[in-house]
C-alpha cells in the first residue's frame, strides 16, 4: 500500500490588477473650440466637418456642455468660467467603426479632440473582512470573473483531503455529501486542518462580511475524507474518493497530495483516475513540494495526463522554486502564503502547492455554472488556451501554459451572441398607463446579470415621429428582461420599439433587424376620462352665501360644449343647469358655482358630467347639507344669558345645574373662576344639538370645596369653525 503526503508552508503579501477598457459602440465625444451650429441631419454647418460627417450618418448629437444656461444662472456675474463645448454624437447604425470615425474627426481643425465614449466596468469585491490579505485572487482575476458569474449551487467541487471542518462559519453552509473513505463512515471531520484550508480556497462562503472567500463563491463542496490526522493518504482511501465523487457526479475534483515514490504508478488510484475521466469529470492536482522535475521523476496524481498539474507562484507573479515542483505542470497558480479557512473555525495562512491546486478547481466550478456541459477536452483547452503566459514565451515546465486567468477564461466561453425573443406585442395602451414592454433574451452562457439589454423606442403621431429615438436599459430577472416606458405626451398615437442585447464579449444582437419597417409598434389610445376634484365631500356641510369650486383636469383636454352641471333641491327639482364654459377646452379647467344660483336654505345636489376630445366621459354627484346659523343660549331659546340653579347654592347641602343649549353639534368647555381669575373648575364635553345640563358640586378641580363668594362661569361652545361664548355669576353661600 502506497502512503501519499500532504504540502504545507507559510508567508505573506499582496497585488493588484487593473482591468481594461472597452467603449459603448454607435458613441463619439468630440470637443470644439467654438459653439456648433444647430444640429440637423445631414450636416454641422462647418466647412472642414461637413464632408466627414457625410460620410456617417449621425442620429443625435447632444450637447454635453456644463455651463448650461441654468448652471450659469447659479455663478455670480464676475465668475469667469469656460464653456466645455462637449458634444456626443450617435451614429445611425451602432456596429460603425467608432475608431475610424474618431481618426477621421481628429482631422477637423474645429475639434480639440475626438474620442470613443469608454466604459469602464466594476469589480465584484467581496465584503469578507480578509479578502484584503488574498493576494492570489487579484492575480488570477478572479474579482473581474465573479462580475460575470459568482458560480452555482448545483456544481459539486470535490475535494479529496483530510476532511473539512462542517461546523466553520465560512463553509458550513456550503458542505453536501461527504465521505470518509478511510473507514468508509459519515465522519468528515478533519484533524490536521489541510482539508479545511483547501475547502476555503476553492469555495469559501464569499461576500458574507467574514472571513475570506472562495474562487468556487457560490459552488457547493463535496468534502472526501482521504487522509488522516497525520495527512496521509492510502491507495485504497484515494480510490475510493474517486469513486465516490464519479458516483456521486462531482463537477470537478480536487487532489492536493502526492506520492512518496517517484516514476512508482500505483494501479488501483489510476484506474479511479481512468473511471473519472471517462465520466467526464475535471481533475486537478498539486505538482508537489519538492523542487523535483516530475516529468522525469513522475510524481502521482500530478504526472497523469488526465489530471490537471498545478505549481506555484509567490505574490510577485513568479515561480516559487525555494518548494514547487516542475516538468509535467499544466498551470500555475497562487500558491505562496495564501490565507483561507482552519479547523476551530480560524483562519490561517499555508504555502504549498496543495494552495495553488484550488484556486484551479475553484475556476473550473465558475466554468461549470455558466456551461455545464462543456466536455473534458474542451475545458482543459479553454483553461490552458487563456491562461496569462509567464517565465519563457509559450510553454515552459515552470508555468505550464501559464498562469491561470479566471475573466479571460470565462469570456472566451462566449461564442455567439444573445438571442432575442419578442414577447406577445403589447395591446393597445391607456395614454396614462406606463408601457411595460418585455422581452426574452438568452446567451450560450448563463452570465450573472447579463447580457445588457437596451429598448429603444420613438414616438409617433400617427405617421410622423416625434422627438429623439430614446434607449432605455432594461432589467433582467432569469431570462426576463423588462423595462417601464415613461408616459408620453396626450398626442401620441403608437410606439415603435427595438432591441439591443449585449453580451460581456461584446456580441451583440439587434431585434428585430434594423431597417424598412421591421420594428416592434403598437397603439396609444386615451380611455381615460377627465379627473373632477373639490375639497367637499358628500354629506358635507355647506354654509350658504359661499362659492362651489371645482377642478376638472384631463390628459388630453376637455372637449367643448361637454360639460353639463345640474343643482338640484331636496325635493328633486332643478334649481340651476349650468351651460358650457369655454374655459374647460383646456387641459386643466376650474369651475366655480357662485353662491348667487345655489340654493340659500334646504339640502341640495351638485351633478357634474364632462367629456374629453375622445369622448370619455366622467361624473361626480355631491350632495350637501346647509348649514344652520349656530347658537349657544340658556335652558330656552330666547334666553340669551346661560344660567344655573339654585344660585346662590350651598355645597354642603346641594349642587348646582348649569343648563345650555346649542343649535347644532359643538365642542363645549365650562370653566369656572374666582373674582381674582384663578381657573377653579372645568369641564369639557362633545354635545349633540339640543339641551344639556352640567352638576357642580361646589368642589374644585383638586377636590377641596370652595370658599364663600362670587365666582364667574364661562361657557364657551365651537361649531362649524365658529366659536360662542357666555357667561354668568354663581354664589357659593353656606
Amino acid at each position: 500500500m502506497k502512503k501519499m503526503g500532504i504540502l504545507l508552508g507559510l508567508a505573506l503579501s499582496l497585488q493588484v490588477s487593473v482591468a481594461p477598457l472597452h467603449f459603448v459602440p454607435g458613441e463619439v465625444l468630440i470637443r470644439t473650440k467654438e459653439p456648433l451650429s444647430n444640429f440637423q441631419t445631414a450636416s454641422i454647418h462647418t466647412a472642414t466637418l461637413d464632408p466627414i460627417l457625410r460620410k456617417y450618418y449621425i442620429k443625435q448629437m447632444i450637447n454635453l456642455d456644463t455651463n448650461t444656461a441654468e448652471n450659469l444662472k447659479i455663478q455670480a456675474e464676475s465668475t469667469p468660467f469656460k464653456s466645455e463645448l462637449i458634444y456626443k454624437f450617435t451614429l445611425q447604425s451602432p456596429t460603425e467603426d467608432v475608431l475610424a470615425v474618431v481618426k477621421d474627426l481628429s482631422r477637423a481643425p474645429e475639434i480639440l479632440w475626438a474620442q470613443p465614449n469608454y466604459v469602464y466596468h466594476t469589480c465584484l469585491t467581496p465584503n469578507d473582512t480578509e479578502f484584503f490579505r488574498q493576494w492570489g485572487m487579484q492575480t488570477i482575476q478572479a474579482p473581474e470573473a465573479w462580475d460575470l458569474t459568482t458560480g452555482d449551487a448545483t456544481v459539486k467541487i470535490a475535494i479529496i483531503d483530510t476532511g473539512i471542518d462542517s461546523t466553520h462559519s465560512d463553509l458550513s453552509t456550503k458542505i453536501i455529501e461527504g465521505k470518509d473513505t478511510i473507514d468508509n463512515l459519515n465522519n468528515i471531520t478533519d484533524q490536521a486542518g489541510h482539508g479545511t484550508h483547501v475547502s476555503g480556497i476553492a469555495a469559501a462562503i464569499t461576500n458574507n462580511s467574514n472571513g475570506v472567500s472562495g474562487v468556487g463563491f457560490n459552488c457547493s463542496l463535496m468534502p472526501i475524507k482521504a487522509g488522516n490526522s497525520d495527512g496521509n493518504f492510502s491507495s485504497q482511501s484515494i480510490k475510493s474518493g474517486l469513486n465516490y465523487a464519479t458516483n456521486h457526479h462531482a463537477s470537478v475534483i480536487n487532489m492536493s497530495f502526492i506520492s512518496e515514490d517517484p516514476n512508482v504508478e500505483d494501479n488501483d488510484i489510476k484506474l479511479g483516475v481512468d473511471t473519472a475521466f471517462s465520466a467526464g469529470i475535471p481533475m486537478v492536482a498539486a505538482a508537489g513540494n519538492s523542487s523535483t522535475n516530475i516529468l522525469i521523476n513522475q510524481l502521482y496524481p500530478a504526472s497523469y495526463t488526465k489530471v490537471l498539474s498545478v505549481s506555484a507562484i509567490k505574490s510577485d507573479g513568479t515561480f516559487d522554486s525555494r518548494y514547487s515542483n516542475f516538468g509535467k505542470i499544466d498551470l500555475a497558480a497562487p500558491g505562496t502564503a495564501i490565507p483561507s479557512t482552519y479547523p476551530g473555525n480560524q483562519y490561517a495562512f499555508e504555502t504549498g502547492t496543495s494552495m495553488a491546486a484550488p484556486h484551479v478547481t475553484g475556476l473550473i466550478g465558475l466554468i461549470k455554472s455558466v456551461s455545464p456541459n462543456i466536455s473534458l477536452a474542451a475545458l482543459y483547452k479553454l483553461i490552458t488556451q487563456n491562461a496569462t503566459d509567464a517565465g519563457p514565451a509559450g510553454f515552459d515546465a515552470q508555468y505550464g501554459h501559464g498562469i491561470i486567468n479566471a475573466r479571460a477564461t470565462l469570456l472566451a466561453l462566449d461564442k455567439a451572441a444573445p438571442v432575442i425573443t419578442a414577447r406577445a406585442q403589447c395591446p393597445t395602451q391607456n395614454i396614462n398607463t406606463p408601457l411595460l414592454i418585455t422581452a426574452n433574451v438568452t446567451d450560450d452562457i448563463n452570465w450573472n446579470n447579463r447580457p445588457s439589454v437596451t429598448l429603444n423606442y420613438q414616438f409617433f403621431q400617427n405617421s410622423t415621429s416625434i422627438g429623439n429615438l430614446h434607449a432605455l436599459k432594461m432589467t433582467k430577472s432569469r431570462s426576463l428582461y423588462r423595462a417601464i416606458v415613461p408616459t408620453p405626451s396626450p398626442l401620441i398615437t403608437k410606439v415603435t420599439y427595438f432591441f439591443v442585447a449585449e453580451d460581456p464579449v461584446s456580441h451583440r444582437t439587434t431585434f428585430p433587424l434594423l431597417g424598412g419597417n421591421a420594428a416592434l409598434s403598437f397603439a396609444i389610445s386615451d380611455t381615460t376620462g377627465p379627473v373632477i376634484t373639490t375639497s367637499y365631500q358628500s354629506q358635507d356641510f355647506y354654509t350658504p352665501g359661499s362659492d362651489l369650486h371645482f377642478t376638472i383636469t384631463d390628459n388630453i383636454g376637455v372637449s367643448a360644449n361637454t360639460l353639463r352641471v345640474t343643482v338640484q333641491s331636496t325635493l328633486g327639482s332643478t334649481a340651476y343647469a349650468y351651460p358650457t364654459d369655454s374655459q374647460l377646452q383646456l387641459s386643466q379647467g376650474t369651475l366655480t358655482l357662485s353662491n348667487s344660483i345655489l340654493p340659500h336654505s334646504g339640502n341640495f345636489t351638485v351633478q357634474i358630467r364632462v367629456q374629453d376630445i375622445n369622448h370619455n366621459s366622467s361624473e361626480m354627484s355631491l350632495s350637501l347639507l346647509q348649514t344652520q346659523e349656530f347658537t349657544l343660549s340658556g335652558p330656552q331659546t330666547n334666553q340669551s344669558k346661560v344660567i344655573n340653579g339654585p344660585n346662590p347654592f350651598n355645597p354642603d347641602k346641594e349642587w348646582t345645574y348649569i343648563g345650555y343649549q346649542i343649535s347644532q353639534d359643538a365642542a363645549v368647555s365650562i370653566s369656572i373662576y374666582s373674582l381674582n381669575l384663578q381657573l377653579v373648575k372645568q369641564f369639557s364635553l362633545q354635545d349633540s344639538a339640543g339641551y344639556h345640563e352640567v352638576s357642580w358640586n361646589g368642589k374644585d378641580d383638586s377636590g377641596d370645596t370652595v370658599p364663600n363668594g362670587v365666582y364667574m362661569m364661562i361657557i364657551q361652545a365651537k361649531s362649524g369653525g365658529k366659536t360662542i361664548t357666555k357667561q354668568n355669576k354663581i354664589a357659593v353661600l353656606r
